[in-house]
């Protein structure tokens, strides 16, 4: 089978594009009429058996030599849009072949074939995970941030800028000066091996008046990373950090419960303007993707409402009514 991903936030129809392992005959096998939904992947199994009814399985009219050959994918305007040229190497049985999520040109094999959802980022074959000598949190001091890995021959790229770490981002080489609100993504590369696991850590300098500051009610520190105002119609980055109480109180310099990458957007429409907003979060793993979690105690999700009461429910009563008939049918 041949995998195809829609690695952008909009849905892409397909009428026109093609497939083909001949070089010289880029309109070799065309895919139908089909839409392929942001971020989603697509299966076609290059079986020779040309089935291009769009409400089933896809198959496409060549077979894939175990060998290795040329393999494209081909847009409407006959440009190529990606291949394995001039041929993907042989294939072993067990084993699929791509490209990694983060830098497509780096390709090898996944000991762990995983059609249809993302591909593997652990395990055989990928570099070691890098090891931070601070966990995230906030801090008051400045102080420097030292990255390291259990191989000797790894390099690590770092990125302070919210995206994922490359093979042409910055190189670590001396420890890291955290003197602002930041966030640091580090991933390791090793020579003829896929890079390792990407990971984050948000480091949040307080304000010094806010060290004696403690409360018995748990607080969410919400950190954007300068990037303004929360806007309304599209999600924005932001850090989520939770403090729970620890005998009776929470305290902001103690490490959070939780932290989490994710995004933010003000929620409601007459609402939206009124002093104290409500919000939409979405929390997110490593490469975007929802990311379920279970802040406070609360039952895992990803996709959460920061609710803040307002005139039009004087009585708090919206929510809690529509809740309870919601138990009361059967429904969680």
């Amino acid at each position: 089978w041949i995998e195809l991903l829609n690695p952008t936030d909009d849905d892409l129809n397909l009428s026109g594009w093609a497939l083909t392992d001949d070089a010289l005959d880029l309109q070799k096998w065309r895919l139908p009429n089909v839409t392929l939904s942001a971020h989603s992947y697509l299966l076609v199994f290059a079986s020779g058996k040309d089935r291009t009814n769009a409400t089933g399985q896809l198959h496409a009219n060549f077979q894939l030599d175990a060998a290795g050959e040329f393999l494209a994918l081909v847009d409407a305007g006959q440009n190529i849009i990606s291949a394995f040229s001039p041929v993907y190497p042989p294939q072993l049985a067990g084993f699929s072949y791509g490209r990694d999520r983060v830098s497509p040109n780096l390709t090898g094999y996944f000991n762990t074939p995983t059609p249809g959802v993302p591909n593997a980022t652990v395990g055989a074959g990928f570099a070691p995970d890098v090891q931070f000598a601070r966990a995230g949190g906030t801090y008051l001091n400045p102080f420097s941030l030292q990255l390291s890995t259990t191989s000797s021959n790894a390099a690590i790229r770092y990125t302070l800028d919210g995206t994922p770490p490359a093979e042409t981002s910055l190189l670590y080489s001396n420890a890291i000066a955290v003197n602002a609100s930041l966030q640091v993504r580090a991933r390791a590369f090793v020579p003829t091996l896929f890079p390792g696991a990407i990971r984050s850590e948000s480091y949040l300098r307080l304000n010094a008046s806010l060290a004696p500051t403690n409360s018995n009610l748990p607080a969410i520190v919400i950190y954007n990373f300068n990037g303004g105002a929360v806007p309304v119609d599209v999600r924005q980055f932001a850090n989520f950090a939770f403090f729970e109480p620890e005998n009776g109180l929470t305290w902001l310099t103690n490490a959070p419960t939780l932290s989490v990458r994710g995004s933010i957007h003000v929620r409601g429409s007459s609402t939206q303007n009124l002093p104290k907003q409500s919000f939409s979060v979405e929390f997110w793993n490593e490469f975007n993707d929802d990311e379920d979690h279970s802040p406070l105690g609360l039952p895992a999700q990803s996709d959460w409402v920061l609710y803040a009461p307002n005139n039009f429910e004087p009585v708090l009563l919206h929510n809690p009514l529509a809740y309870q008939l919601s138990n009361e049918i059967g429904r969680y």
